[in-house]
């Protein structure tokens, strides 16, 4: 099971070697897009890095809203990291902080 929705899930993994074990129990043609994401063999590095990893982390400062006067304030010494391509927050850091790309570590 999944908190995911068959759609996200269809879109957001591959899954290799299914000449083997078969496709896997969230598959649907339907919803595959543009390209499936089933792979008789290994799923090329290439195709995870476009697929799943085609976006950066972004760096940003961090505000919170006041609650004197509501407006912003800005937290120093801290950054948030945000996907490029959603926009979600992936967490919030020291400003030291430097993200590790994932792109770096598949090579």
């Amino acid at each position: 099971m999944s908190k995911e929705s068959l759609k996200w899930l269809n879109a957001g993994t591959l899954i290799g070697f299914t000449d083997k074990r078969g496709t896997a129990w969230l598959y649907r043609a339907d919803l595959q897009g543009a390209e499936p994401n089933h792979y008789a063999g290994p799923v090329p590095v290439e195709d995870v890095k476009r697929s799943l990893f085609g976006w950066q982390a972004v760096a940003s400062p961090v505000y919170v809203e006041s609650p004197v006067t509501g407006g912003l304030i800005h937290v120093p010494e801290r950054q948030a990291f945000l996907r490029s391509d959603t926009g979600h927050v992936m967490g919030i850091f020291s400003d030291g902080y430097e993200p590790h790309p994932y792109e770096e570590w598949l090579q």
